[in-house]
């Protein structure tokens, strides 16, 4: 590879990094000023304007400037996002596109220092900085990419209320094992506060009855339940934000008779649950 070459290979991982940036930004921007649902829902994420964006732009940046650690590091990442997160049929051809791109774009950043040593006698190698940056940043994106890998495969609940359709068949299986929901019953809306349990700390919304698990002071699991035409009124107490959970009463005709639920903002995902009882 020349230097020409290795030049058009670092511009080529550049363009490639500023589109996948911009496609990231604007499914955010569907998924959450809509009611997203299936592979959608996984681009409202707030992560994806305060940490993929800044990195993405940052990284297209540096690869235009012939960056080894960045065509590395970012060719690592897109790696490793095909290899662990399930992803749909075009979200798997786009990353293998761009592993493609990165991988000639890393192949062209080292092409370009080695041509350029022996060519410029002023040549300077890469700060520091840079390797203090782009590490962590390596390590943090595997640690994401590895907590939707356990989330995916049912070993670890997201801490957001999940939709009918984004609910683990290993979760479901659980719950009718326990006697918590019958074997004909869909659960439309569910929440656990136990990141690896779907029983302690639960909320799961049948299509007729509201569920509420805990444990005791003795450690003993309770199970409340409560039909859903019983509520006569869902009241918000507070309304939560990006690290508040919302807390809304569940009121029925018997005053001595309530629940109180403690919900995650994210993706809407209270108001959803909320509105779902509201329309019972």
């Amino acid at each position: 590879m020349n230097k020409v070459e290795a030049i058009k290979a670092s511009r080529h991982g550049a363009i490639c990094a500023s589109l996948s940036t911009v496609i990231n930004i604007v499914l955010f921007l569907i998924a959450k000023n809509t009611n997203a649902t299936g592979a959608l829902i996984n681009y409202s994420d707030p992560g994806t304007i305060f940490f993929v964006a800044p990195v993405g732009m940052l990284s297209a940046y540096w690869m235009y400037r012939n960056s080894r650690v960045t065509a590395v590091a970012i060719l690592y990442c897109a790696s490793v996002t095909v290899l662990m997160a399930p992803l749909t049929t075009v979200e798997l051809v786009w990353g293998l596109a761009c592993i493609y791109f990165y991988g000639r774009a890393a192949q062209g950043a080292f092409a370009f220092h080695k041509l350029e040593r022996l060519e410029n006698p002023d040549y300077k190698a890469t700060d520091k900085w840079a390797y203090i940056i782009f590490i962590p940043l390596v390590i943090v994106s595997t640690l994401g990419l590895g907590i939707i890998v356990l989330e995916k495969s049912g070993t670890m609940l997201p801490p957001r209320v999940l939709a009918k359709d984004e609910i683990h068949p290993k979760w479901i299986s659980t719950l009718i094992s326990h006697g918590h929901i019958g074997t004909n019953d869909s659960v439309d809306y569910f929440y656990s506060s136990d990141p690896f349990s779907v029983l302690n700390g639960s909320y799961i919304m049948t299509q007729d009855e509201l569920l509420v698990n805990h444990l005791n002071e003795a450690q003993e699991l309770l199970m409340f339940a409560l039909s859903l035409s019983d509520i006569t009124e869902v009241e918000m107490v507070t309304p939560g934000d990006a690290v508040n959970l919302s807390v809304h009463i569940v009121h029925t005709e018997d005053p001595d008779i309530y629940f109180i639920l403690s919900l995650p903002t994210d993706r809407q995902g209270d108001q959803k649950f909320v509105d779902a009882l509201r329309k019972k």
